[in-house]
């Protein structure tokens, strides 16, 4: 296989785990397809793929935003965040 043809090969693979809909956030569906999809893209290869079940939660945001000098910026907090209600002197 060619460089040119791993390269093709690897930007096909990135560019379906982007696609995974809605997003990849940890328990959540598309991250299950994302990883049912490297594990085959995997198996396909050659590799034994071994795919342990265990619980996560799946993570939900209703979003956020900051408020600097009386405008608001909405904010889409990570699903690893701390989550924080604060209030700076101006």
């Amino acid at each position: 296989m060619t460089s040119d043809s791993r390269r093709t090969v690897a930007l096909q693979h990135l560019a379906a785990l982007c696609a995974v809909d809605p997003d990849r956030r940890p328990g959540s569906v598309g991250n299950l397809a994302a990883t049912d999809y490297a594990a085959a893209v995997l198996t396909n290869a050659g590799w034994e793929v071994k795919q342990p079940e265990f619980d996560c939660l799946d993570w939900y945001t209703d979003g956020g935003s900051v408020e600097i000098n009386g405008q608001s910026v909405k904010l889409t907090p990570s699903p690893y965040g701390l989550g924080v209600e604060a209030t700076a002197p101006r």
